[in-house]
């Protein structure tokens, strides 16, 4: 839900193509349910996604030069697009951290010439400027203090009812 807040906050400031960036992990739920918030939000757009659309191979070690350099040949090639993207949605924070550097190595000042909505896992302090992203943020304390309770519960014997608990993220806009 989260996802497609950032996404439709992008449509509502006048981004009519928005390109999505994320590693190549999509088989993991939550990368994959950020990728349907996305998917459903520039649906109402009216065009065709895919071109729009990069998955990047992530090693072990996270960003490097490698994945900075394949994020902005991507970008220079959806640049080059009859409707190039003026914004985008990225799934990751090192993802952010990449397609940021593209974008200064581009000429593009984000916040103002193209736009950014990013999942902000890693905490504030990680984005140098992120009053110009906007941000979708998990709410760590809530989601350590439920696992905390669960885990208590347990240690005392009661029944806790199985399977994964839901905490919304919070979007807070450039």
């Amino acid at each position: 839900q989260a996802s497609q807040e950032a996404v439709a906050d992008l449509i509502a400031r006048g981004h009519e193509r928005i390109a999505f960036f994320s590693s190549n992990n999509d088989h993991t739920q939550s990368i994959r349910e950020r990728f349907d918030g996305y998917r459903k939000e520039v649906a109402r757009l009216g065009y065709i996604t895919r071109p729009y659309e990069r998955w990047i191979p992530v090693g072990a070690g996270g960003p490097d030069d490698t994945m900075v350099q394949t994020i902005s040949d991507a970008l220079a090639v959806m640049r080059r697009l009859p409707e190039p993207p003026t914004a985008a949605f990225c799934t990751r924070d090192f993802v952010t951290a990449c397609l940021l550097e593209a974008c200064g190595n581009q000429g593009l000042e984000v916040g103002v010439d193209f736009g950014i909505a990013t999942f902000n896992d890693m905490g504030p302090a990680y984005f140098r400027y992120q009053r110009r992203l906007d941000l979708v943020v998990q709410q760590m304390e809530t989601i350590s203090t439920t696992a905390v309770a669960r885990l208590q519960a347990l240690m005392r014997g009661e029944t806790v009812t199985p399977g994964p608990i839901r905490i919304p993220a919070k979007f807070i806009p450039a």
